[in-house]
């Protein structure tokens, strides 16, 4: 997973303990669509001008991008549980011992 490798040698550097939680939100057999290739500016934010322009240009990708939003939301949900256990087990970590703090 190359989107999370510099922040991985970045951790590892400093010593600092490092998880990644990841869930993907295209199938394989999921072809993205012009738009969502566009979607993001190069700070990672969403490029609302260039993805109106591809839907513009292209208004029969607008059923695809509302599948790959349907995807990202099943994503995302997948993730809460993972996220929820990692706090819990983190918490549990740094508690002092008898349950006091």
């Amino acid at each position: 997973d190359l989107e999370s490798l510099g922040v991985a040698r970045a951790a590892e550097h400093g010593r600092c303990p490092f998880i990644v939680l990841r869930a993907v939100a295209d199938p394989a057999s999921f072809a993205l669509p012009p738009a969502a290739s566009v979607g993001l500016d190069r700070d990672g934010r969403t490029a609302f001008g260039a993805v109106l322009r591809s839907v513009l240009r292209h208004p029969g990708q607008v059923p695809d991008l509302i599948r790959l939003g349907a995807h990202a939301r099943r994503a995302l949900a997948a993730l809460g549980p993972a996220a929820a256990a990692l706090r819990r087990a983190d918490a549990a970590r740094l508690s002092p011992p008898g349950g006091e703090g």
